[in-house]
């Protein structure tokens, strides 16, 4: 009977995922200016009201400044750990793989920011791309101190 071996499985398909997610991250910035808004604007609608319920008056338009922002770090949080999680599986070890995920992740930070530039509404805005090289920092980071275990040739 043959066995699979799931991580050698694991290690063909694992770019898969950041590609994936760099794509979900494309489609969301691509959204006009108009469109963003009243995305965030209605996950802060969403939050303000349950906020209120509960008797927690917060500022809107600081609360939604705040939602963008957490926005973009949790973007690329997710962008630079599912990288390191493909380098590591290709056992790459784990600080290189915290560097070239951490490089890819703010590449693709920028190529974003620029790419919104051409989009109606949007702007490339420096300090987004700071928000986004701290999510994929952190994501790096923590990859790199807590790592995967070394995965057998």
């Amino acid at each position: 009977m043959n066995e699979i071996n799931w991580t050698d499985k694991a290690k063909r398909y694992t770019w898969i995922l950041p590609i994936i997610w760099m794509g979900v991250i494309f489609i969301l910035s691509h959204q006009s200016g108009e469109e963003s808004t009243g995305l965030s604007g209605g996950i802060t609608g969403f939050i303000l009201k349950f906020t209120k319920d509960i008797g927690l008056e917060l500022d809107e338009m600081r609360f939604h400044s705040m939602i963008r922002v957490m926005g973009h770090f949790t973007e690329y949080f997710i962008l630079g750990k599912l990288w390191h999680i493909t380098l590591r599986f290709r056992n790459i070890p784990p600080y290189q793989a915290a560097i070239t995920a951490f490089s890819i992740s703010l590449g693709y930070a920028v190529f974003d920011e620029i790419h919104q530039y051409f989009i109606p509404g949007r702007a490339c805005e420096i300090g987004d791309i700071l928000v986004d090289a701290a999510g994929a920092g952190v994501a790096s980071i923590l990859g790199w101190l807590t790592g995967l275990p070394e995965t057998k040739k």
